[in-house]
């Protein structure tokens, strides 16, 4: 069903009215010709400059399809949006081998709906292509049994990830959490966090070195390009005078410690709508366990030191801009931190944290884990964009709240109220930007 209403909306957008904004501007004065470029210079393309701040491969494989006879404006579009057809479908199908077809989706079409999915669905645009192998690796880790042909599975993923967007190279540490805590969910007890005791080093260390050692081709991949480039994205978005070459360009090297911030906040405007899904089972996590209750004000906490230590008023020098930033910037700011973050990565901590204590601690683990490897490596990217961090956002919390689901007997249809109204509001975001 997915499927087909994520065809059919690509078919209605391309050949119909196209899509406006941002995203139709970066694919017209980056992607399409950085394609186009590629495809002249093959079978020998020069990677080592180009006008987009991520690693090739989208473009690489695009300029093959072009120059096998798919070149013009559509056939591009069409091909390369099937990666988020692929991603609303994985989430979909994850979700329903947990789920009843109904349950799973609903879950699914925020995901489906949201215009930084639809909009690489009807545009050349490489965002969706690196989530799906974000959410492969992470579907991976979050198996029961990881033995050593999933580990190769997901090193593998990992190197052709990195060749799309090398700022995703955070999720190898996704495949060597997954490998020390085991192949069995049995062989993490479950509770908030461990305990020093329970590292047990020498059953653990062995089998994790062999995880790095997998991911070190995606490593080395990464490496190659920084050589190329000289610094960790192409030479045109690493200063100032050269992102002014090109119309639209900006700086992405140099870093940004408000972005663990607006990830959070962003978790306080998405997270109440799952909250509402898992809501008893939630209640009664916090009436029966002590731990649980210090976990979620734990998590209150730290949101409140993680957006509250830097700067975060709104900042278009500093790659504080567009979305919740907007919003910021229209209201009061306190010493350049906008209270409005604070207040928003305070609640999204704190129902994270709830999330988090109704599932597996295997599972909290691993997607506590994921997020955390997420942040820090956007850090280094200046531009602190809502395009960049909301998808991961989404992500964790359909995956949460499917886990979640997956271990109440036959749930109810009010459980997908708060899904399904988040997925509405997206979608209408996303037609906004196809008809404005």
């Amino acid at each position: 069903m997915l499927l087909a209403l994520s065809w059919a909306v690509q078919l209605v957008v391309v050949f119909g009215p196209g899509m406006g904004g941002g995203q139709a501007n970066d694919e017209r004065v980056f992607h399409l010709p950085t394609i186009r470029q590629f495809a002249e210079q093959m079978p020998a393309p020069d990677v080592s400059d180009y006008n987009v701040a991520t690693t090739p491969g989208y473009h690489l494989l695009l300029a093959a399809v072009s120059n096998l006879g798919a070149s013009s404006d559509i056939a591009l579009r069409l091909i390369g949006g099937q990666f988020a057809v692929a991603l609303s479908a994985l989430v979909a199908f994850w979700l329903g081998c947990r789920l009843r077809w109904q349950f799973a989706a609903a879950l699914a079409l925020p995901v489906a709906l949201s215009s930084y999915n639809v909009g690489p669905m009807v545009l050349a645009l490489p965002e969706s292509a690196a989530w799906l192998g974000v959410l492969a690796i992470v579907m991976i880790a979050l198996r029961p049994k990881i033995d050593m042909r999933w580990q190769l599975a997901a090193s593998c993923v990992l190197v052709v990830l990195v060749c799309v967007r090398q700022i995703h190279l955070w999720a190898a540490a996704v495949i060597w959490l997954a490998v020390w805590l085991g192949s069995q969910e049995d062989d993490e007890k479950d509770r908030m966090v461990p305990t020093l005791s329970e590292l047990e080093l020498p059953r653990r260390v062995p089998r994790t070195l062999i995880a790095v050692a997998l991911t070190l081709p995606a490593f080395a991949a990464v490496a190659w390009f920084f050589n190329q480039w000289g610094g960790p994205v192409p030479p045109t978005f690493q200063t100032d005078s050269a992102a002014d070459a090109v119309q639209g360009a900006a700086v992405h090297s140099g870093g940004n410690l408000a972005t663990p911030a607006m990830i959070l906040a962003l978790f306080g405007v998405l997270a109440p709508a799952f909250v509402l899904a898992v809501l008893p089972e939630l209640m009664e996590s916090l009436k029966q366990r002590r731990e649980a209750v210090g976990f979620v004000v734990a998590g209150a906490a730290a949101g409140l030191v993680v957006s509250a230590l830097p700067e975060t008023s709104m900042s278009v020098e500093h790659g504080r801009w567009a979305g919740l930033w907007t919003v910021a910037g229209k209201l009061p700011v306190l010493a350049e931190r906008s209270p409005v973050i604070i207040g928003l990565a305070v609640l999204g901590s704190a129902l994270l944290a709830g999330l988090l204590t109704v599932v597996h601690s295997r599972q909290r683990l691993v997607l506590g884990g994921a997020l955390f490897a997420f942040a820090v490596a956007q850090c280094a990217n200046y531009q602190s964009w809502a395009r960049y961090l909301l998808p991961m956002v989404l992500l964790v919390l359909i995956l949460l709240t499917g886990l979640a689901l997956g271990r109440v007997d036959r749930p109810g249809v009010r459980r997908l109220v708060g899904p399904v109204l988040l997925a509405c509001v997206l979608g209408a975001g996303s037609v906004a930007r196809i008809v404005g």
